[in-house]
């Protein structure tokens, strides 16, 4: 899964010009589950060590998770916090990747105010949140 989600987002940077290479990502959700604080194997690290390698500047945003804590496949990872939510961080991003639907985020700031977001759990249709930059993976 984490393969095919940065394939999509890759595809949609490359449809407004940019690159991941120097991209600014957003990853949002990074709990394993929804409404849960453990992110131990959760994809969403995956995502963000391997949009690292090839080049983005890689933020999250996790209302149960205000730090990360150090796991066993993504060490390097441990210790960054947690970007808060408001429209001008977000339209500072290139990009945000919904990984985990966590009911305590706002995804009509996220949509009204992110250049491009894609929805890997579909939170934006269920919600009514259609946009041109809303990306379905």
């Amino acid at each position: 899964m984490p393969e095919y989600v940065v394939g999509k987002l890759q595809e949609a940077l490359n449809g407004c010009g940019r690159a991941v290479k120097g991209a600014k990502v957003l990853v949002l959700g990074l709990a394993y589950k929804k409404d849960i604080d453990d992110p131990r194997e959760s994809p969403a690290l995956t995502i963000m060590a391997d949009l690292e390698r090839r080049g983005a500047a890689v933020s999250f945003h996790d209302p149960l998770l205000a730090e990360l804590p150090t796991t066993r496949e993504h060490p390097q990872l441990a210790g960054r916090r947690s970007t808060p939510l408001a429209a001008a961080v977000l339209a500072a991003f290139d990009i945000a990747i919904i990984c985990t639907d966590h009911d305590a985020v706002d995804y009509r700031l996220l949509v009204d105010h992110c250049p491009l977001v894609v929805d890997t759990r579909n939170i934006c249709a269920r919600r009514g949140l259609s946009a041109d930059r809303v990306i379905k993976a």
